[in-house]
């Protein structure tokens, strides 16, 4: 009994020297070699664990002057719980061994020595054999345990320097049990210290990973910031830009326009030649610049309104007017050019299409204006068709999207040269037309149906377009029959 308390005094002791250089080597990883990589970091602890045997046996229980009874085998056993590679384990068991001989070199030394190598090579493929399993920790760390106090206490019964019987029955049944037990208090208490190590240090790394991107956010706050005050710069500068091109073109137009009507008044004054003084020649010079000028004031006008609507100036203005009246003021206008180049033009307004209607009749104008002169301009032989009805769903041209709804259609259809349908998006785009040809042979400057379609969707409508090459085109603009109805 007396052995056993001594045995269970020697126990203890190294397991408050094993948790103090646990303890100080958590301090210096904590504040010194924490950033170290992964291999040195081993490195440090296959040291400090050989440095831990040493105690061990330092303070251990001596049988003799030779004769060393300590706990030093617990270095192999907690080494599967922090080494990466599992060689490092047979490191740590000859570098134990080692330090025992530093004790003085005798039989009990060397047997001691050769213990060691022999427990860490078992621990080494208990190790492996539980990785190739895939055991859990707990089951691992089991294994270990009973494996190594298995084979140390056969190892000292059969080579060591006590006698067989009197360590067999006397000394190793309570120093087996005692020393599996503290084995595994010892493994329990460094586990939960390697967790609560873990979660420190996944704090710290959570923490300044927050700094971090409390750090970015501040500077990406700072950016848009910027960003903000330079595109409110820039906006304050297009604004004043374009109030700028508003102003001009308006005084432009104004100015231009003045001068521009009384030479088109001169030129219908010499075109007509009352007094019959001007030679045949002359008159047609007149005509000619009559009809330049009148192309000159359409292309101011057109400049202007994409002025206005690109700037948002553009207002829109519902009154009620006489569909008839409107009809038959296009007959008027355009009658005698489809006349003169011998196409038919009819207009005409169908079934359950009321009288009078309610919108922005001067944009309608404009817009079935442009139609009209394209339809003329365009159109060699045949017909030229102007119908006004009730639709139940639209085609917006080039975009091919359908809505459904009642509308109110006026519709264009002429038996011209037609739109192919790839240049059906094109043709609605300022300043183009089908191609170079087109425009050298019938002229314009290819902005009456971009106009047409800004102004249609300023009524809340659109424009739909059916056409192939050679085959004519039908341009109808669309409007919500709800609102342009409501009289």
């Amino acid at each position: 009994m007396q052995e056993l308390g001594i045995f269970v005094k020697t126990f203890f002791a190294n397991i408050s020297i094993m948790l103090l250089l646990m303890y100080l080597a958590s301090l210096v990883y904590k504040y010194l070699i924490y950033k170290l990589t992964p291999g040195w970091k081993e490195a440090l602890f296959v040291v400090l664990v050989i440095l831990g045997g040493w105690a061990s046996m330092q303070y251990g229980f001596r049988f003799s002057s030779g004769t060393l009874f300590d706990l030093r085998f617990m270095t192999i056993i907690i080494a599967p719980m922090f080494v990466r590679h599992q060689a490092s384990i047979i490191v740590i068991g000859a570098g134990v061994a080692l330090a025992r001989l530093t004790f003085g070199l005798n039989e009990a030394a060397v047997v001691g020595s050769i213990n060691m190598l022999v427990m860490s090579a078992a621990c080494y493929f208990v190790v492996r054999e539980a990785a190739r399993r895939r055991f859990g920790f707990y089951k691992k760390m089991v294994t270990v345990i009973f494996s190594v106090n298995t084979i140390n206490v056969i190892f000292i019964a059969l080579f060591g320097v006590i006698p067989m019987e009197h360590y067999l029955w006397r000394i190793a049944p309570g120093s087996y049990i005692l020393s599996v037990i503290l084995s595994f208090m010892f493994v329990l208490i460094l586990r939960e210290f390697i967790m609560e190590a873990n979660r420190k240090q996944e704090l710290l790394l959570y923490n300044e990973r927050l700094e971090e991107q409390h750090r970015l956010a501040e500077k990406r706050t700072a950016e848009l910031q910027a960003a903000k005050i330079e595109l409110e710069r820039k906006n304050e500068l297009v604004m004043l830009a374009s109030r700028y091109k508003s102003e001009f073109l308006a005084n432009m137009s104004h100015e231009v326009r003045t001068p521009l009507n009384s030479m088109l008044v001169l030129a219908q004054l010499l075109q007509d030649n009352s007094d019959g003084n001007l030679s045949e020649g002359e008159v047609r010079y007149a005509s000619i610049i009559h009809s330049s000028g009148e192309d000159l004031l359409k292309l101011i006008s057109d400049v202007l309104d994409m002025s206005k609507i690109e700037a948002g100036h553009m207002e829109v203005n519902r009154e009620e007017f006489s569909v008839s009246e409107l009809l038959q003021h296009f007959k008027y206008t355009f009658g005698p050019v489809a006349l003169k180049k011998n196409i038919n033009l009819t207009v005409k307004r169908e079934f359950g299409v009321p009288e009078f209607l309610y919108t922005d009749v001067q944009r309608v104008r404009q817009i079935l204006n442009n139609m009209l002169s394209n339809a003329v301009k365009f159109t060699a032989f045949g017909s030229i068709q102007l119908v006004v009805y009730k639709a139940v769903e639209v085609e917006e041209a080039g975009s091919g999207e359908v809505r459904p709804g009642d509308w109110l259609a006026f519709s264009v259809q002429d038996t011209g040269i037609g739109v192919p349908k790839d240049k059906h998006s094109l043709i609605f785009e300022a300043f183009q037309q089908l191609d170079g040809s087109t425009s050298r042979t019938y002229g314009g400057t290819g902005l009456g149906l971009s106009i047409s379609k800004q102004f249609a969707e300023l009524l809340g409508g659109v424009i739909g377009l059916e056409s192939e090459k050679g085959r004519g085109s039908r341009f109808t603009l669309y409007l919500p029959w709800k609102e342009a109805a409501a009289v």
